[in-house]
């Protein structure tokens, strides 16, 4: 027994009132269309219902436009339809860009071709599709030219004026509830916040009182050492030894004056005696020896906090010590899940991402040439969309006639391949999924570099100097978009790596595939073919996506300007 065609809408809020009309065009057609204000209910949770509609439609519609790309291809839904479409067999129509006013497709969607439903045609072309699915999989589509009593369309209309009643009220409770709860989470935030505070400012109190204390014994023994050591290694003489000294002295001055007074020569006149004086012997002192003194020789253990910097490009390499860490989040996305435990052995990761004058060294001394140079473009997000930026390149993020200035920024506009060159250059390889996470939020689940509460103080997001309309203007990091490498130290992880959060994404190894992670399980196959991750968020992004477990994924020969990247090196 055939069933309708199950069609799910992906639409941005503000075009709900378009992407209503074409609900009901749709419904017309027999489409079986699934709408979030007409099947979410107060209550539901949203990214289970999204995912199991996504999941058991026939076709996906994301309805682009400028609104809808503003918030470039980090939507939700479309990242959940791009995850089911890999499930389909290749060739099957299953995600359809349809276009409601001249705007650009997302970069994760450009396989699929688009339809114009502003255009004349758009419609006709876009149920032809649709029929042409359903036809494939089994699936009903009204044909057309078929009529319908009067009887039905005065129901339908009645349905139609009931549903409109009905979602008005549904919507003002939704509102209200929605209001409700986001005062309450406020306020429990504030007042988590504020305990969290109070906790950490006594155990810092704490900790540089021990610290104080520790140190002025140290200090106390160290000089009571000193002390010893240049004390006088002999007892004074006292007046006893004064007059036993004194005593030898006389006793020699007389034993001395005895023997000259009976050795003088006599005053008998002698015959002449003539006497050659053997020659003199000149004494030749011998050299004075000097002592220079030798340093010990040793080779230190690294721990946290040990530092190394590369000869070949001058970078600062922290290390990270071997051992188990949290990979994952309950309370992130549904690719962050099931959080698992991961062992890595001991390595070394770039300080700081790679910086335009590292990047134009190894330009310079290999004659290398980027993927956006040999296109001669790359993407950049220009007023309200993500764009072909035409002569955008490392060396010109916002197109031709502006070069960078600024070394110490980091480079962007760098492709996945880009960053494996580079690092291989410079002796190292990008770090695995799994070695970015454990530099970022060490062995204790943090949810950013520094801890588990926001502060948009100290990391370059998305705050009052971004132009966009997810911007948090609550904060003020400085800048409105990339930032120089190590602006932040009070953002450092607990390994001394900075910048783990925000001003740019940084691409690693490892291929874009489901957790648990798993280095055996051909991710980590460079020659292999897929998405790469990206990690960090960047000066563009909210404070969600630079949590330290978020991730995201990226064509290989995609470059931006907000992606870079950072190198890591395994301890021999």
């Amino acid at each position: 027994m055939t069933h309708p065609l199950k069609v799910f809408l992906c639409h941005a809020h503000s075009d709900k009132d378009t992407v209503k009309n074409l609900y009901a065009r749709l419904k017309r057609e027999g489409v079986d269309v699934w709408l979030d204000k007409e099947k979410l209910l107060p209550g539901a949770d949203w990214e289970f219902e999204i995912r199991k509609a996504v999941r058991e439609s026939d076709v996906v519609i994301v309805c682009l436009s400028k609104q809808f790309n503003q918030a470039g291809f980090r939507q939700k839904e479309v990242r959940i339809a791009l995850e089911e479409a890999d499930n389909k067999p290749p060739g099957e129509i299953f995600i359809i860009p349809a276009r409601l006013e001249e705007c650009d497709n997302l970069p994760t969607l450009v396989k699929w071709h688009w339809v114009d439903l502003f255009e004349n045609d758009g419609f006709q072309r876009l149920i032809l599709a649709l029929r042409l699915r359903a036809e494939k999989i089994g699936a009903s589509l009204r044909q057309r030219g078929a009529t319908q009593s009067r009887q039905k369309k005065d129901a339908e209309q009645r349905e139609a004026e009931e549903t409109a009643k009905r979602e008005a009220a549904e919507k003002a409770e939704r509102e209200r509830l929605a209001r409700a709860a986001e005062e309450n989470a406020k306020r429990e935030n504030a007042k988590r916040e504020a305990a969290e505070k109070s906790e950490r400012d006594r155990l810092a109190r704490e900790a540089a009182e021990n610290t104080k204390r520790e140190n002025a014994k140290r200090e106390r023994a160290e000089r009571e050492k000193a002390k010893r050591e240049l004390a006088p290694k002999f007892k004074p003489l006292g007046w006893a030894g004064v007059a036993g000294i004194a005593f030898v002295c006389l006793l020699l001055a007389f034993l001395g004056g005895n023997y000259l007074l009976k050795n003088l020569p006599s005053s008998t006149t002698e015959a002449p005696r003539t006497m050659t004086a053997a020659p003199s012997k000149t004494k030749t002192p011998a050299p004075t020896k000097t002592f220079t003194p030798k340093p010990p020789t040793f080779t230190p253990t690294p721990g946290i906090g040990s530092t190394m910097i590369s000869e070949k490009d001058g970078m600062i390499l922290v290390y990270v010590p071997a051992g188990e860490f949290t990979m994952g989040s309950d309370t992130g996305s549904s690719d962050e899940q099931p959080v698992h435990q991961v062992y890595l052995d001991a390595f070394w990761i770039d300080q700081t991402e790679v910086t335009y004058g590292m990047f134009s060294d190894f330009v310079e001394e290999t004659g290398y040439q980027t993927e956006a140079e040999e296109k001669g473009w790359s993407y950049a997000y220009v007023g309200s969309t993500w764009e072909e930026v035409s002569g955008a390149d490392w060396q010109h993020p916002t197109g031709p006639g502006l070069a960078i200035t600024e070394d110490t920024k980091p480079v962007i506009h760098v492709s996945w391949n880009d960053a494996v060159a580079y690092c291989k250059w410079a002796g190292r390889g990008l770090p695995t999924e799994a070695q970015w996470e454990k530099a970022a939020r060490g062995t204790d689940g943090r949810t950013y570099p520094w801890g588990d509460t926001f502060d948009g103080e100290i990391v370059n997001f998305c705050d009052a100097n971004c132009p966009f309309g997810w911007a948090d203007k609550s904060f003020d990091d400085g800048y409105a978009d990339v930032s120089p490498v190590g602006s932040y130290p009070a953002g450092a992880s607990i390994y001394g790596a900075l910048d783990m959060a925000g001003n740019v994404w940084e691409w690693v190894s490892s291929l874009y595939q489901p957790y648990p992670y798993d280095a055996n399980d051909g991710r980590e196959d460079l020659s292999a073919s897929g998405s790469r991750a990206l990690r960090g968020g960047s000066w563009f992004d909210s404070d969600y996506l630079v949590r330290s477990a978020y991730r995201y994924r990226v064509v290989p020969t995609f470059s931006l300007n907000d992606v870079g990247f950072r190198c890591s090196l395994s301890h021999p």
